[in-house]
C-alpha cells in the first residue's frame, strides 16, 4: 500500500443523534507488481475511548468507490488506485479515537525501517464529550507526489473544514498497528519525518527543502491536522485527522509546472499569488490561475479536487496553462480561514510532474446591521420544554444551527431537516433558563425556554 487517510462527517438525525459517517481512503499501486497488495474491498475500523483505554467497537467499512490516477505518460504505465471505503458508526458523547490498520507497506522505504514487514496505521480523533457536533476536515488534494532533482516544488495536505474550525497542521512519524486486536492503536515504527518537506502549520502547504534533494528513494509523508473550536470563550481541541502518503524522489531532469499568477476574473494583470483572498459569505470569488513549464513543448493542465468537496466551488480548465476557480461562498458559512487547492500537471514522459497551489480564503460574515431578520415558520414548542423542543426555520434546505445560552456561549450545534424543521434534545445537563437557536446567517432566531432536566 502507498498510504491512507481517515475522516468523518456528522450524519445524525433526531432518531439517531450520535451517528457519524466515517470515510477511509487507501492508496495502492496500480501496477500491483512484486509484493504490493491490491486495493481492499473492506477495512476494519476500530473505535476506542480515552485513547486506547477501552475498545468499544470494530466496524467493517465496505468499498464504495475506486479511482485510478495515472502517474506516467501512457495508460499501461504507473498509476495509483484510490479506494474509498465508508460506513456509519454511533459515537455518543466521549473522547473517541478511530483507526484503520493496513498490513502491507512498500519494501525498502528510506524513512521506515523494515517497511516490508511493518504495517501502516492512520487515525482520527473526535472529542464530543460536551455534546458538540463536528464534521472533520477533508483533504483537498490527493495526487501522489514525485520529487525530481533539486528544483523547488510545492504540494499540499491542506484540508477544508465546513464549520470554520481552526486547523493546525503537523508532520508526524509514520505509525504501525498495535500488537493485538484488543490493543489496536498505533505504535511507533522507529522511522523519521519526511526529510524533503517544510510543512506550513497554518495552511498545510508543503515546500521542498533544498538540502534534502540528494536523498533518493521512497519515503512516507505522514501528517496530522488538528481541529480547534472556541467553546465557551476558550479554544479547545475537538478532533484531528491523519494522512500517510508515500512519495518517490528521483534525479530526473523534468521541470515541474510553476504557478505564476492568480488574478480576479476580468483583471488579467491582477496578482493574488501568495496572498490571503478576502471574501464575504454569500458572495462569489472567481479567479484565473496561470501555470507555466520550463520544458520545451510542455503546457500544464490545471484541475482541482475541491469540486463536490467544498460547497459552492467549481473549476473550469482553460487553454494555455490556465484554469478558472469559482467559489460561490455559502451565506451560512462561518467566518474563518479556508484552504482550497489547484493542481498543475505536465505531460512529461515517462513520469508526469505536477505542483499543487494552496489558496487561503479569509471569509467574513455580513455585519448584523445589514441582515434582514426573518420570522420563523413555526415557533418553538413546547414552551417551556424539559426534554426536547421543536421549531421550524423559513426556507428550504438543510441549515446549520448554533444554540447558545443567554450569555452567547455556544452549547450545541444541530442541523435542520430539508424543510427547515429543527429538534433539540440537550445531550448534557444544562441549567434552566433562556437559550437561543440561530442559523449561521443570523437571519432567524428561536427563543428556547428550558425548564431544566
Amino acid at each position: 500500500m502507498l498510504g491512507a487517510d481517515l475522516t468523518y462527517e456528522y450524519a445524525g438525525t433526531s432518531a439517531a443523534p450520535n451517528l457519524y459517517r466515517v470515510t477511509a481512503r487507501v492508496f495502492s499501486d496500480g501496477s500491483m507488481t512484486g509484493a504490493t497488495a491490491g486495493p481492499p474491498t473492506s477495512i476494519a475500523l476500530t473505535c476506542t475511548q480515552n485513547g486506547c483505554a477501552q475498545l468499544i467497537s470494530t466496524t467493517s467499512l465496505p468499498r464504495v468507490a475506486s479511482q485510478t490516477v495515472l502517474t506516467s505518460c501512457t495508460s499501461t504505465g504507473e498509476s495509483t488506485i484510490i479506494t474509498t471505503l465508508q460506513g456509519l458508526v454511533t459515537l455518543p458523547p466521549a473522547q473517541w479515537l478511530l483507526g484503520i490498520s493496513i498490513t502491507a507497506r512498500v519494501a525498502a522505504m528510506a524513512n521506515v525501517p523494515q517497511s516490508s514487514v511493518v504495517g501502516l496505521y492512520v487515525s482520527a480523533e473526535l472529542d464530543n464529550s460536551t455534546g458538540l457536533i463536528d464534521s472533520s476536515p477533508r483533504f483537498t488534494a490527493s495526487r501522489p507526489v514525485h520529487l525530481v532533482g533539486a528544483q523547488p516544488q510545492q504540494y499540499s495536505i491542506s484540508a477544508f473544514d465546513s464549520e470554520g474550525d481552526s486547523l493546525v497542521y503537523e508532520a508526524v512519524q509514520p505509525l504501525m498497528p498495535g500488537s493485538s486486536p484488543s490493543m489496536p492503536c498505533a505504535t511507533a515504527t522507529g522511522g523519521t519525518l519526511a526529510p524533503h518537506f517544510q510543512l506550513n502549520a497554518a495552511t498545510g502547504e508543503l515546500l521542498t527543502v533544498p538540502g534534502a534533494a540528494g536523498q533518493l528513494g521512497i519515503y512516507a509523508l505522514t501528517a496530522r491536522v488538528k481541529e480547534y473550536r472556541r467553546v465557551n470563550g476558550t479554544w479547545q481541541k475537538i478532533g484531528s485527522v491523519m494522512r500517510e502518503m508515500d512519495y518517490y524522489v528521483s534525479a530526473g531532469t523534468n521541470q515541474v509546472p510553476v504557478f505564476t499568477r492568480v488574478a480576479p476574473v476580468g483583471i488579467p494583470t491582477g496578482q493574488l499569488l501568495g496572498q490571503e483572498i478576502r471574501v464575504t459569505a454569500g458572495q462569489t470569488a472567481s479567479l484565473v490561475l496561470t501555470a507555466t513549464d520550463a520544458d520545451a513543448g510542455q503546457t500544464p493542465t490545471l484541475s482541482s479536487e475541491v469540486v463536490g468537496l467544498v460547497p459552492g466551488a467549481s473549476f473550469q480548465p482553460l487553454a494555455n496553462g490556465q484554469g478558472q476557480l469559482t467559489w460561490q461562498v455559502p451565506a451560512t458559512l462561518p467566518s474563518g480561514r479556508y484552504g482550497l487547492t489547484v493542481t498543475a500537471l505536465d505531460n512529461a514522459c515517462p513520469l508526469l510532474g505536477h505542483s499543487v497551489l494552496t489558496l487561503t480564503f479569509l471569509v467574513s460574515n455580513p455585519t448584523l446591521a445589514t441582515r434582514t431578520r426573518q420570522a420563523l415558520a413555526q415557533l418553538p414548542f413546547p414552551a417551556p420544554f424539559n426534554e426536547a423542543v421543536q421549531f421550524q426555520f423559513t426556507g428550504q434546505g438543510v441549515q446549520a444551527v448554533a444554540i447558545t445560552d443567554a450569555l452567547g456561549r455556544l452549547v450545541a450545534r444541530v442541523e435542520s431537516t430539508p424543510d427547515g424543521r429543527v429538534e433539540w434534545r440537550p445531550a448534557t445537563p444544562l441549567p434552566a433558563g433562556l437559550y437561543f437557536a440561530r442559523n449561521l446567517a443570523g437571519t432567524q432566531v428561536a427563543r428556547l425556554q428550558f425548564s431544566g432536566n
